[in-house]
């Protein structure tokens, strides 16, 4: 479910990538700390010419109330250019 909501949330703001959401929670289950663990791999046109810093910038902005609720407690992001 939640997987399908990051995909949703990224594709409104980069409409032509393509995405990859791998939720691996299940992993941490006993630790304290609420929210989701996720491995995202998003490859898309517009990273082109950008850092790989701005490139994350860029997903952490467009999750950013998601890691901020604490949806999401880790984020493993890669990124990749179309």
């Amino acid at each position: 479910m939640l997987s399908e909501q990051i995909k949703e949330k990224i594709k409104k703001s980069l409409p032509d990538s393509t995405i990859t959401v791998i939720d691996f929670s299940e992993e941490h289950e006993g630790h304290n700390a609420p929210g989701a663990h996720i491995a995202l791999t998003v490859v898309d046109k517009t990273f082109e010419g950008k850092s790989l810093s701005e490139q994350h910038q860029m997903i952490y902005k467009i999750l950013s109330e998601e890691i901020k609720n604490e949806t999401i407690h880790a984020l493993r992001i890669r990124t990749k250019r179309k």
